[in-house]
């Protein structure tokens, strides 16, 4: 059950970093190996940081609320995610532009730092729920670089039109099952 939680955390926090991948390949923009690895290293840093304060917050929090906390946040979040990906549907909004044609060290890093953002939220709350650091962190960084990769690479076939919509509220999904499976496992 513990395995099943870590990585269903890994996959919903980073389910973000396959879009970013589809979008470049969309754009026949290759993310090389080097900027792949320096964007899941900031991912593994990110989270790291973030479930350390998770788990100094647990100490003011009562043992038997942490765990229903951290999984509270975590259906927050995925909820978050559901009601932007319905707002912007009905705005019509398109998603965000990438122009890149070469990503420097400047764009791989400003890249890694925004895939971060959403593991922030949620390393806190799976740290106060429960998992542990570095299996955590490990899986985290790991499902980044695969889905960026499989992202950039799918993106540069015909696939990215029926995936590329829809992997925002299968994220939030994904989290709201994970949070879900924490607070009554």
């Amino acid at each position: 059950m513990y395995i099943v939680s870590v990585f269903l955390f890994a996959a919903a926090a980073n389910l973000d970093s396959f879009v970013v991948g589809l979008s470049y390949g969309v754009r026949r923009v290759h993310i090389q190996f080097r900027a792949n690895l320096l964007i899941a290293g900031i991912v593994m840093l990110g989270t790291f940081l973030s479930m350390v304060l998770g788990a100094g917050l647990k100490g003011l929090i009562p043992a038997e609320w942490g765990g229903r906390l951290g999984s509270g946040m975590i259906l927050l979040l995925g909820a978050y995610c559901l009601v932007c990906f319905f707002a912007r549907r009905g705005e019509g909004e398109a998603g965000p532009e990438v122009k890149l044609q070469y990503m420097g060290l400047r764009e791989t890093a400003a890249l890694g730092c925004a895939l971060t953002v959403n593991n922030v939220g949620l390393g806190v709350g799976a740290s106060i729920a429960g998992l542990g650091l570095w299996l955590t962190v490990l899986a985290s960084s790991a499902c980044s670089f695969l889905f960026l990769y499989a992202g950039n690479r799918l993106g540069k076939s015909w696939l990215s039109a029926v995936i590329g919509g829809y992997a925002e509220p299968i994220s939030g999904v994904m989290m709201i099952a994970l949070g879900l499976f924490e607070l009554l496992g």
